[in-house]
């Protein structure tokens, strides 16, 4: 330490030699000029590839939308066959009960005839009803 202090133009000089040195990986590199050519040939591949899969992911995606699509309209059609299928078992429910309806209100309505003919063959003979039941 004594001999740098007392010769101050070493110490610069040494310091300036290692400052000024490059490592050997980069004196390899500037002579054979790989590395200039390597981020050149490296820049336009990388774009190339990027754009390659950014065209088929864009194609896949676009082709997935189709598909979704033609599923989405093939479930319409669907729900829309399911919807009719349903509203025409409504209207055969709603028919028969309709028919059920006529059918007890025609047999209400022979009822009805009937026991007004026997009251009024009954009010013509002049006769009473006998009693059906004994309890009473």
């Amino acid at each position: 330490m004594a001999e740098l202090q007392s010769k101050p133009e070493t110490a610069l000089t040494q310091a300036a030699v290692v400052a000024e040195v490059p490592s050997n990986d980069t004196v390899v590199m500037e002579a054979s000029g790989a590395h200039e050519a390597k981020a050149v040939d490296v820049a336009p591949e990388s774009d190339f590839c990027s754009e390659r899969l950014l065209g088929k992911t864009a194609r896949r995606y676009v082709s997935i939308e189709a598909e979704l699509k033609k599923i989405e309209e093939k479930l319409e059609k669907k729900r829309a066959q399911y919807g009719e299928r349903m509203k025409n078992k409504m209207a055969l429910v709603h028919k028969e009960a309709e028919e059920k309806r006529a059918v007890i209100e025609a047999k209400g309505s022979e009822e009805i005839l009937k026991t007004e003919e026997m009251a009024a063959k009954y009010r013509a003979t002049g006769t009473t009803l006998k009693k059906t039941m004994g309890c009473f």
